[in-house]
C-alpha cells in the first residue's frame, strides 16, 4: 500500500542559491538532514530563505527523499512587519521593500535604479 503525501516543518539548512533548492533538519527526527529539495516557485519569484527559518516541507508519495518546500509561515517568532486590510509588504532583502498602505505605495531601498528601452536613470 502506497503511503500519501506528508506535510513536515523543518529548519533550513543550507541554501543552495544558484539552484533554488534548500535542505532541511528536522529537530524532531534527531536533527536529521534532508538532501537539497526545491523552493516551490510562486510564478517565478525568487526569494530564498535563511538559515534556520522554519518551512514547511510537503514529502511527495513517491519517494521519503523527494519533496518540495513550500516556504515559511507566520508564527509568534516570525511575525509580518506590516499588517491590516488592504496592506500589501513585500520584503526584498535587509532595508528593501514595497509596501502599500493607506492608498500609498512606498519602495524603499539605499539604491534604486530605473531601466527602460531608452535608458537608466539612478536615485
Amino acid at each position: 500500500m502506497s503511503k500519501g503525501p506528508e506535510i513536515r516543518l523543518g529548519q533550513v539548512s543550507t541554501v543552495d542559491y544558484s539552484n533554488g533548492m534548500v535542505s532541511v533538519r528536522y529537530p524532531d527526527l534527531d536533527n536529521s538532514v534532508t538532501n537539497k529539495m526545491p523552493m516551490l516557485s510562486f510564478n517565478g519569484e525568487y526569494k530564498m530563505p535563511n538559515i534556520d527559518d522554519i518551512v514547511v516541507v510537503l514529502k511527495l508519495s513517491n519517494g521519503s527523499s523527494i519533496g518540495i518546500v513550500l516556504g515559511g509561515f507566520w508564527n509568534t517568532t516570525n511575525k509580518p512587519v506590516a499588517a491590516g486590510k488592504n496592506v500589501y509588504h513585500k520584503e526584498i532583502s535587509d532595508n528593501t521593500f514595497f509596501e502599500f498602505k493607506d492608498n500609498c505605495l512606498v519602495i524603499h531601498s539605499p539604491n534604486i535604479r530605473f531601466e527602460t528601452d531608452f535608458g537608466v536613470k539612478e536615485i
